[in-house]
């Protein structure tokens, strides 16, 4: 017991650069992937992670698993559906709590090792930048922090934002148990961005892996992260080259504000100088390594100043199409024909009640006996869970009999 509890002691607060990927259930998803970048020598702002550990010792000393099992219930008793301010008096009870000294102490010490500044003070939950869901925006940020008590007080709100409605909500739509989850607070250096916004390492329109897509807007980034603004929108291809280039329209700038805190103010019209192709080029280039690092797609936050990118976020992406279908000359004559007999995607039934074993097999054997070419109809039709899930025009392979049926 002795050991447990000075383990958890030393877990309560931890830098950045010392967790990985595998610390998900320690400082969350956002945590766990900064922690990665960092390790993998990518530009992350220096900071710290107030853990699940804290998190759990705070509810443990303040008592709050009572209040939190009575929030939950009352929404069970809505029928899974959240009741509306189900969890207020959950929010609540961590805004106003007294944070433990020990670990108010830990956490002042790390803000202060830090350099005592502004900091973004951002939520990293267990269940947050998975593969299968994406939870952006369900938890709180809190910008342009300065000072001990700012920083602690911004802290407990991220802790009672696991609690918002819309959190509750989303997590009962995904199934996934709260009552289980737990919160990590992340800590970083603020970025005063001149421009911030998103990048997407695949189009996710098209699932071109080939494209990344960019969206800046002059500020701190969330004016884009939350929806405020038009962003200034580029496509690049594989080589870092500008596609396409739309001029946003800047609704509102967001920018620190002296002391703490952030503007929200005017910007003075569409239009206007953007990222340059250099930075843009630069961005691309970082944003395909990011994706070679964690092996697939990637949703990143990122933030440009002082002629230096920051890279604030990564998370995978979800709901990503499969890559457009590169065909040789043979499948696209084929394709055309075949869209003629198949103009919908079959149900499940169509496949294994007649595709299959009728017109498919049927396809098979006489492209067999005709041409001595193979076709599979599952390579034609492929499916996901008994879905089919793309049309696949066939590419025919030859086989031996192949010159003697032609002959014939």
């Amino acid at each position: 017991m002795v050991d447990t509890l000075a383990r958890r002691k030393e877990r309560l607060v931890t830098p950045i650069s010392a967790v990985r990927r595998s610390d998900l259930e320690l400082v969350g998803g956002k945590g766990a992937n900064l922690g990665e970048l960092m390790h993998g020598g990518f530009p992350v702002p220096d900071g710290f992670i107030a853990s699940t550990e804290a998190y759990a010792t705070v509810v443990e000393e303040a008592g709050l698993a009572a209040v939190i099992a009575d929030g939950l219930a009352a929404g069970d008793e809505a029928d899974g559906i959240a009741a509306s301010g189900e969890g207020a008096t959950i929010r609540a009870a961590f805004e106003n709590l007294t944070i433990p000294d020990g670990l108010a102490d830990k956490i002042s010490k790390a803000y202060a090792d830090l350099g005592g500044g502004p900091v973004a003070v951002r939520s990293s939950a267990t269940a947050e930048d998975l593969v299968g869901a994406a939870f952006a925006g369900q938890q709180d940020s809190y910008l342009n922090v300065v000072g001990d008590t700012a920083v602690l007080d911004a802290v407990r709100r991220c802790w009672g934002s696991l609690w918002t409605d819309r959190a509750l909500a989303y997590r009962r739509h995904r199934e996934i148990e709260s009552g289980n989850l737990q919160i990590a607070v992340v800590v970083q250096q603020m970025v005063d961005a001149e421009f911030a916004g998103v990048m997407l390492t695949a189009n996710p329109v098209t699932g071109d892996r080939d494209e990344v897509i960019i969206d800046a807007s002059p500020g701190l980034g969330e004016a884009v992260v939350a929806g405020l603004v038009t962003p200034d929108h580029y496509v690049l291809d594989g080589r870092g080259k500008v596609r396409e280039r739309t001029p946003g329209r800047h609704e509102v700038v967001i920018r620190s504000a002296p002391g703490g805190g952030v503007t929200h103010s005017a910007a003075a019209g569409p239009g206007g100088a953007g990222l340059p192709d250099p930075v843009l080029t630069e961005l691309a280039a970082l944003g395909r390594s990011v994706t070679a690092h964690f092996g697939r797609p990637q949703d990143i936050e990122w933030a440009y100043a002082d002629s230096r990118i920051w890279l604030v976020q990564a998370r995978p992406m979800t709901a990503l199409p499969q890559p457009p279908l590169k065909l040789n000359r043979i499948q696209r004559r084929i394709g055309l024909q075949l869209m003629d007999y198949m103009s919908v995607r079959p149900y499940p039934l169509d496949m294994s009640g007649w595709v299959r074993p009728g017109i498919g097999r049927m396809v098979e054997r006489m492209l067999g006996e005709i041409s001595g070419l193979r076709v599979d109809i599952d390579d034609v039709l492929p499916e996901r869970d008994g879905v089919v899930v793309r049309f696949v025009p066939p590419a025919p392979r030859p086989t031996r009999t192949t010159l003697y049926a032609l002959a014939r």
